[in-house]
């Protein structure tokens, strides 16, 4: 969950156990349409939105199908926030969010997802230059990293985000423990 302004992004992760999670990414989707066609230029509804279609689009892949669009709809809403504020934080966190998406859907089907997880680490580096105490962040730079096998990276980065943040550890756990047998 990520507090910004006057809207509140929450991103679930497939087996969260809310119940119907695209019940509830789509009712949120509603709340930010709305506020969207009230005033089409909210940074923060903008980012809700963004934040709602990465949550979708994971979900769409965690249950085997393509979350292609809902990446892409999310990219598109974060591109207008950074071309508006270039140093939101939130907004580069989701983008990352994205692409390792991207990669994962990409490795899925065989392809190179290389590109997909450097663009993720970019954007994260980028988060972290604006604010380097973003548990989130470093613990998701420690996740492209493991994609990316880069062992010593992700373990180092997996530790400053348990450190700042402790869902970080959490969300990260199998990877952490992956590393620790390694």
């Amino acid at each position: 969950e990520v507090r910004d302004g006057s809207y509140t992004v929450t991103t679930l992760q497939p087996g969260d156990g809310a119940g119907d999670a695209g019940a509830l990414f789509a009712d949120g989707m509603k709340d930010y349409e709305s506020a969207l066609a009230r005033e089409p230029s909210q940074i923060d509804a903008r980012l809700g939105r963004a934040g709602a279609n990465v949550g979708m689009g994971d979900l769409d892949r965690s249950r085997g199908e393509d979350g292609s669009a809902s990446y892409d709809s999310a990219l598109a809403d974060l591109e207008w926030v950074l071309i508006s504020v270039p140093a939101n934080h939130v907004a580069l966190v989701l983008v990352a969010r994205v692409e390792v998406g991207r990669g994962l859907l990409a490795a899925e089907k065989g392809q190179d997802a290389s590109d997909h997880y450097e663009r993720a680490l970019r954007a994260l580096d980028a988060a972290l230059a604006i604010d380097a105490d973003l548990g989130e962040a470093w613990g998701r730079r420690g996740g492209g990293h493991y994609l990316r096998e880069e062992w010593k990276e992700a373990a180092a980065d997996f530790e400053r985000g348990a450190e700042l943040d402790t869902t970080t550890g959490e969300e990260f756990g199998e990877m952490r423990e992956d590393l620790r047998r390694r």
